[in-house]
């Protein structure tokens, strides 16, 4: 238990556990809210290629950020 609650070792999407989605091979906008307090979370594509940040929760960056 820590600060902001209890903290387990599942998490869940949209009322699933550890969800998957199939996707075609093309460009996506995913919008990605973290409504956790207690948690921290590490983002990636399982197969490492990078990925851009436009975004965060003090609005937009002045230039998008290439990430991994």
């Amino acid at each position: 238990m820590n600060d902001a609650g209890q903290v387990g070792n599942l998490f869940c999407v949209n009322g699933k556990v550890h969800p998957f989605l199939n996707v075609a091979r093309r460009k996506y906008r995913f919008r990605i809210l973290v409504a956790s307090q207690g948690r921290h979370y590490d983002f990636h594509l399982s197969n490492g290629a990078p990925f851009q940040v436009i975004a965060s929760d003090g609005g937009l960056l002045e230039a998008p950020v290439t990430m991994r």
